[in-house]
């Protein structure tokens, strides 16, 4: 991803050893944006990274995450994932799976018809042919949620989660 060219754009042959932080965000930012990096990564890191789109996208990305919330022991795992547009606002995206489909389904539910919730401007669309909600074998259910609001980020979208996750019990 990175070749000769650009690590001398990154490292100057200046005497200071420093990389040149303009380029190195460059690199790193072009990296981020190139397919082969992300083929290259498993299932955890990519969830490390949540890109949403990149994730749905690949192959089998279904079932590692069924074996990743498995390995987790938890009844509902949620991936918030923020890109950026032409113009440069945020577009956000949430993914919510888990094995019970009656706790995936509640929180969705909320989601979409709680007033608490309203603000983030949550609509629903599709998984993806292989990650569709409630096949017939043991995967999770996965659903997957455009948040019309950009500006509601982990910081807001977490606690009122964790609001209806405390009026469950």
């Amino acid at each position: 991803l990175v070749d000769a060219a650009a690590l001398d754009k990154i490292f100057p042959d200046d005497g200071n050893g420093k990389p040149d932080r303009t380029a190195l965000f460059e690199a790193l930012s072009g990296a981020k944006n190139d397919p082969r990096f992300w083929l290259g990564l498993s299932t955890t890191d990519r969830l490390r990274i949540e890109d949403a789109d990149t994730l749905l996208s690949r192959e089998g990305f279904r079932d590692d995450l069924a074996e990743f919330v498995k390995s987790s022991d938890v009844g509902l795992f949620g991936i918030l994932a923020v890109t950026f547009g032409e113009g440069g606002g945020p577009r956000r995206e949430m993914l919510l799976t888990g094995p019970d489909p009656g706790i995936v389904d509640s929180f969705a539910t909320f989601l979409l018809e709680h007033p608490d919730a309203a603000f983030l401007e949550i609509a629903e669309r599709e998984a993806g042919d292989d990650n569709g909600a409630n096949d017939d074998d043991a995967r999770s259910v996965v659903r997957v949620f455009r948040q019309g609001n950009g500006k509601g980020s982990r910081k807001q979208v977490a606690p009122i989660l964790l609001g209806h996750a405390a009026g469950m019990n």
